[in-house]
């Protein structure tokens, strides 16, 4: 708790490990002191955890406060709430209702779960009743047993959903995960039933919708559309086998906080031809010089995420079942190679800091066109250079759903050029999310450079006047609108 408090000011590194609780006590202690300050702290179990944390807040008489929340909170409420939506329940199944809340004995997690778990079953009286006396089996004052709670609502889930459970416990306890990513990694391990009138990231959202109404993922953060953009999943304890690697199927590295990190201390006996059946690889900001060649010989690699590397080799033609590539590096752009075109199964294509295509693409994608090779799949593509933004780029990507571009200085283009390249992004059906990142001012004089079926735009840089502003408001179906060092008031 002390180090999450010390994260927020950033001011952990590894020698932070290194110090006892009474130092860690007083650095936070130090670090609030004559600042203002709010700090929530959930799940406080009992007085002790309060009176040994309290200490390390200084009261300057500045209107700081904590809040804390506990089990003495209403529970009845709380679990009312999660089940039937509002703060009381059916007449006839008061009696059970208390029946379940007394036996969660005001735990938080308890009443969660239970809720959960509850909403998802018939509202009959002996049913209720029934769950009542198995948590009262299993529940006690230790916390560690609110794990059988989690198992008596993971019994009940639907097939489909258990692999997708099971998989989070990868993440590190606690973690806070990116939705997005989430979805990703299921469809790589082919947990995801697609259906005829649905695309797989559909099907998964549906899946994620269900664990969160079972109380199983918590909501972290939303976007601005109102959609699920961090969850996490608690209490859950994780096992590593090394004796399990030749049959493992996702690589996943962390920090030793349990964010995104770097994994020097990755044991020697690990290298990457151990893991034969190895469908995701994903290293956050794990550095490499060159890429290892054996990464190529991955051959059923679907998921393959990376920090910094300088070159993408035509080697990556091999992955032919690839379906996620993403490259977290700021550093360089990098130059995609004719062989991403080979890889028919492509859904995503992310480089944070940008891609290009060669000179050299424009005949070879018109040569596979008249084969009629595209990447029909590809839904999600950035970033790329203005540049980049072709007519045989554009219609060897048809079904392109995320769109991120770039300018580039080594590009010199004009802001007409710019919105001349915009505007061969219009035929484009199932276009709904834009991001524009620009150097130079740019100039709007028409919506017509934007697809009409655009969902969410975002401009960054481009320091148009207010008028020109205005414009967009013609697009007929644009939710949201981020603009971003643009506006010029004049």
């Amino acid at each position: 708790m002390l180090l999450g408090i010390l994260r927020c000011f950033s001011l952990v590194n590894d020698n932070t490990y290194r110090k006892s609780t009474e130092q860690l006590a007083e650095q936070v202690y130090r670090s609030l002191k004559g600042r203002r300050y709010l700090i929530a702290m959930d799940d406080v179990w009992d007085t002790n955890a309060w009176d040994d944390m309290k200490r390390s807040f200084p009261d300057d008489k500045n209107g700081s406060r904590v809040i804390l929340t506990s089990r003495l909170a209403n529970t009845l409420k709380l679990f009312n709430l999660k089940v039937f939506g509002r703060e009381t329940c059916p007449p006839e199944l008061e009696k059970a209702t208390m029946q379940v809340v007394e036996k969660c004995e005001g735990l938080p997690l308890a009443i969660v779960v239970v809720a959960g778990f509850c909403s998802k079953i018939s509202k009959m009286r002996s049913r209720w009743e029934a769950v009542a006396h198995k948590i009262g089996q299993v529940v006690s004052r230790d916390t560690e047993e609110c794990l059988n709670l989690l198992v008596l609502s993971y019994n009940h889930l639907p097939q489909h959903l258990k692999p997708c459970f099971l998989y989070m416990g990868a993440f590190p306890k606690d973690f806070e995960f990116s939705v997005s990513r989430l979805i990703k990694l299921w469809i790589a391990a082919e947990y995801v039933r697609c259906k005829p009138e649905k695309d797989f990231e559909e099907v998964a959202e549906g899946y994620l919708r269900d664990l969160i109404d079972r109380s199983l993922i918590m909501v972290k953060k939303r976007t601005s559309g109102g959609k699920v953009k961090t969850s996490s999943l608690t209490h859950l304890w994780h096992v590593y086998d090394k004796h399990s690697l030749p049959r493992a199927s996702s690589f996943l590295c962390f920090g030793r906080d349990g964010t995104p990190g770097s994994c020097y201390q990755i044991d020697p006996f690990i290298s990457f031809t151990n893991f034969v059946f190895l469908t995701v690889l994903d290293m956050y900001f794990q550095p490499f010089d060159h890429l290892p060649s054996e990464i190529w010989k991955l051959y059923s690699l679907r998921y393959l995420a990376l920090a910094s590397f300088d070159v993408l080799p035509p080697s990556v033609r091999y992955l032919s079942c690839l379906q996620t590539l993403i490259r977290y590096s700021q550093q360089s752009i990098i130059c995609l190679p004719e062989a991403i075109w080979n890889i028919r199964k492509l859904r995503h294509l992310y480089f944070r800091k940008c891609c290009y295509f060669c000179d050299e693409l424009e005949d070879y994608i018109v040569w596979l066109s008249s084969f009629d090779l595209a990447l029909t799949k590809l839904q999600t593509l950035s970033y790329i250079t203005f540049g980049s933004v072709t007519k045989s780029v554009v219609e060897g990507i048809p079904n392109l759903k995320k769109l991120g571009i770039r300018e580039r200085k080594e590009d010199c283009l004009t802001a007409e050029q710019m919105s001349g390249n915009l505007r061969k992004l219009v035929p484009m059906k199932h276009l709904e999310t834009v991001k524009c990142f620009f150097i130079n001012p740019w100039i709007l004089q028409q919506c017509d450079v934007f697809s009409p079926t655009l969902k969410k735009l975002t401009l960054r840089g481009c320091q148009l006047p207010w008028s020109q502003m205005k414009i967009l408001c013609k697009l007929p179906k644009l939710e949201v609108l981020k603009l971003k060092y643009c506006v010029k008031y004049c």
